[in-house]
């Protein structure tokens, strides 16, 4: 489908520059290009949950698994175990480069929410807003009282990330510092650890981070 969006896009631009005296500008091929992947994708599989633009950074995650009459579509979000606690995060960004936001929610192991993070950060890409979510979540926790009595698992959907703080040494080179700086407040605290969750499962913060976009003012 890609080849076709993409092809598609080229030519009819191609026509514009040759025969309407347009200028050629990348955007006319990269924005048009991805509605259309979008929309194909979204028409042949509408149930699938990925951005084009994790879709561009990992193929796998394109890969369509077929369920079964009995299976659920959905998995409920579980509370934390006893004795940790559970910080699910999301980033949100307008575009490649626009608007960003960042969600967070941290409950106890009795379901009760003791900080909810919605928080404008600025004009970023994705992936700096992706992991200035997690920067934030670990700040957090390291001013608590729960710093060194819990164990914290950072809960997030999005696989990019997780490879990112798990694998510092394959982070492009613009994104260094700010992992650098992530995992140091991570050394801060006494028990973490960083794992993938289904996108289902993590829509409350989604949308804070979604709505911390358009927040004039910081929640917290």
């Amino acid at each position: 489908m890609a080849w076709y969006a993409i092809n598609w896009v080229i030519w009819t631009t191609r026509n514009d520059v040759i025969f309407n005296g347009k200028i050629w500008d990348m955007e006319q091929i990269f924005e048009p290009t991805k509605f259309r992947v979008v929309w194909l994708v979204n028409a042949k599989w509408p149930n699938h949950n990925c951005s084009i633009g994790d879709l561009a950074r990992l193929l796998s995650e394109g890969n369509i698994l077929t369920r079964g009459r009995n299976t659920k579509e959905k998995m409920a979000w579980t509370r934390p175990v006893k004795g940790s606690l559970k910080f699910n995060t999301n980033g949100a960004s307008k575009g490649y480069l626009g608007d960003s936001g960042i969600g967070g929610i941290l409950p106890n192991e009795q379901g009760d929410v003791l900080v909810l993070l919605c928080k404008f950060v600025g004009i970023c890409d994705s992936n700096k807003t992706e992991l200035l979510v997690v920067k934030k979540a670990a700040l957090i926790h390291v001013a608590s009282r729960w710093c060194t009595s819990r164990l914290l698992p950072i809960e997030y959907d999005k696989r990019n990330v997780i490879k990112y703080i798990t694998s510092p040494t394959d982070v492009p080179w613009r994104l260094r510092q700010l992992v650098i700086q992530t995992l140091n407040v991570l050394c801060k605290i006494s028990k973490w650890e960083i794992k993938h969750i289904l996108c289902t499962t993590n829509e409350k913060a989604d949308s804070l981070a979604k709505e911390g976009i358009l927040r004039p003012e910081n929640f917290f």
